[in-house]
């Protein structure tokens, strides 16, 4: 998620200090005070927000919270010095925006529809025919990223889909015998036709470990398209070099966003969009 501190002075009356923090579902719903998360307007926006996203819309949430003077000072000296630091400089700066990322309300979400330039689908296609493998890293969620996919036609009707997602409330464990399981189901039982995988951000973090990188990439390495929804930067990233590493295939990365950064600069070749 990204965040931002404001500072917010009045006409009339005394100065205020907000946070704002945007994000998906899955990154602001898990950092929201308690009586929140469990109230009714929470459950109703997610049932809008799983709507939209069926309807392929991108989707996000937006909560914050108000801060006294002093967590707002604190923040901001935390935040310089760790700007400043020598080591590890973005692990220290991602700690101190945990410290304001936390006990949030939920204060909206949006539903924005993203639409494809002409000839994209076309374009898509061809690039297969060619044999060249398109992977598709988004924070969108399974359902939005899924129409995306069918839309550009990445995914046909044609393909046999498989689709690895969790639940944050699952433990470690139930997450890396899941996607075990589906990676040795789909390598034993594969069809004789074109092969696609769905992955969610719950389930490729367990996919990228040591012990099950080697057969999720086995396996996502004989798919013709590849989508990994809900991801982090960090994961898009991590993608990426397994791919160049494992493979030792030549990767190109295009993105137009902060959150593609790592994923371009992990790449043997990097696209940034304007």
């Amino acid at each position: 998620c990204s965040s931002i501190a404001c500072r917010i002075q009045w006409p009339e009356g005394p100065e205020e200090f907000v946070v704002f923090c945007k994000g998906a579902d899955s990154a602001i719903m898990r950092r929201l005070t308690k009586e929140c998360g469990a109230s009714a307007t929470t459950a109703t926006t997610i049932a809008h927000m799983e709507e939209y996203a069926r309807d392929g819309l991108r989707v996000l949430c937006i909560g914050g919270r108000y801060l006294s003077y002093a967590e707002y000072q604190g923040y901001i000296e935390k935040f310089q010095a760790a700007s400043m630091a020598m080591d590890d400089r973005q692990g220290k700066l991602d700690a101190v925006a945990a410290l304001l990322e936390q006990e949030l309300e939920l204060w909206g979400a949006t539903a924005v529809e993203d639409q494809l330039q002409e000839d994209v689908g076309d374009t898509i296609a061809s690039l297969q025919e060619a044999g060249i493998k398109i992977w598709m890293l988004t924070g969108d969620k399974v359902e939005t990223a899924t129409n995306i996919g069918v839309a550009t036609s990445l995914l046909n009707n044609a393909m046999h889909r498989t689709v690895l997602t969790a639940d944050e409330n699952q433990q470690a464990h139930e997450v890396d015998a899941a996607v075990k399981k589906a990676c040795q189901d789909a390598s034993a039982n594969a069809p004789n036709r074109e092969l696609a995988l769905i992955v969610d951000g719950f389930c490729l973090q367990s996919a990228l470990k040591p012990d099950n990188i080697h057969a999720f990439m086995a396996l996502a390495l004989r798919c013709t398209a590849v989508i990994c929804c809900r991801v982090s930067p960090e994961q898009k990233g991590a993608v990426v070099r397994g791919v160049r590493d494992i493979e030792k295939a030549i990767t190109l990365a295009i993105g137009d966003g902060a959150n593609d950064c790592n994923m371009i600069q992990s790449a043997d070749v990097g696209v940034g969009l304007r």
